[in-house]
């Protein structure tokens, strides 16, 4: 569940916005891969993509003078 509270109240009429947010996995090695393996660089673990959101909001509101 997300729970997303955001003030958009200043957003100028007839704007566009979007908000990202990305959540990556990147599993640690155990102890008996590590002392195997060697010493591995940072670079080489793989990530894996967790949770991904993307909201857009569009403010219609319009001023009638």
């Amino acid at each position: 569940m997300f729970i997303l509270m955001y003030d958009l109240s200043d957003m100028p009429p007839s704007h566009r916005t979007f908000l990202r947010q990305r959540t990556m996995y990147v599993p640690l090695k155990n102890e008996e891969e590590s002392s195997t393996s060697g010493n591995q660089d940072q670079s080489e673990l793989k990530s894996f993509l967790r949770y991904l959101i993307h909201l857009r909001y569009i403010n219609i509101y319009v001023y009638i003078e």
